[in-house]
């Protein structure tokens, strides 16, 4: 039914993210794509795991850091610990199922939408408590890790948003870079072509080819050489209309 009115609404995609069996998670991927929807889903739906839900066959999973609390569906005491180190995070992230989880994600062509900048600006916002923040310092270190893992492992991954914070997308291409191991093209194809397959739409945009949509943006510096050129928009195309951001 959910399915079907979004299908009315004109939606080309569904989201699934919160107190779902995975056999309810299979059903609602299963009718979605009769209905040529897309499905994103959470990495876990509290009651499947994270293997159930890329089992059931959804386009894209979110927010990494959700991998941190699976399979015990514990915040161990030892994560609580201030000061901890990165060598600490390596050893911990080699206790995960992240081999696993992704060897499913490329038998189901399913692609990661991380979400670090989600992590990263919990962390810094003083209005935090402390107990959410030592709970998102592990799934940032968690996220991170995996996210690179899946990129070494040939895992599509996107730029997706959890926020209506200007410059996000900009700033998860950062995180990438400097955080999950991504060369500047690769974050940046991360952000457009994979983006655009994410939501199924990738033979109108994602590439500068003939016959597509003319959206872009122009810089005033290479992000090749530095990731933080990035910011530097001098001009935006818009399905081939120009508007100067100056």
């Amino acid at each position: 039914m959910g399915c079907c009115r979004s299908k009315r609404h004109w939606s080309n995609r569904h989201k699934t993210y919160a107190q779902l069996s995975s056999e309810l998670a299979k059903k609602i991927t299963t009718e979605a794509h009769k209905q040529r929807l897309q499905v994103w889903s959470h990495v876990d739906l509290t009651i499947a795991s994270p293997s159930e839900v890329i089992a059931a066959g959804v386009n894209t999973i979110s927010h990494a850091g959700m991998l941190a609390f699976w399979p015990s569906k514990k915040f161990p005491v030892e994560w609580r610990k201030p000061g901890l180190t990165e060598n600490f995070w390596d050893s911990t992230f080699k206790t995960l199922p992240a081999n696993q989880y992704i060897s499913s994600m490329l038998a189901n062509h399913t692609i990661l939408d991380p979400t670090l900048l989600v992590y990263k600006n919990r962390i810094d916002d003083p209005s935090i408590p402390d107990s959410l923040k030592k709970r998102t310092i592990a799934q940032w270190n968690i996220a991170k890790r995996f996210t690179k893992l899946a990129l070494e492992k040939g895992v599509l991954v996107c730029t997706g948003t959890d926020s209506d914070e200007n410059k996000f997308v900009q700033r998860e291409i950062k995180l990438l870079v400097k955080e999950a191991g991504f060369t500047p093209m690769q974050a940046i194809i991360s952000a457009t072509r994979n983006g655009a397959m994410a939501i199924g739409i990738e033979n109108k945009i994602g590439t500068i080819e003939a016959g597509k949509m003319a959206n872009l943006v122009i810089l005033s510096a290479n992000p090749v050489d530095n990731i933080d050129n990035i910011d530097n928009i001098v001009l935006v195309i818009k399905k081939g209309k120009m508007f100067n951001v100056k």
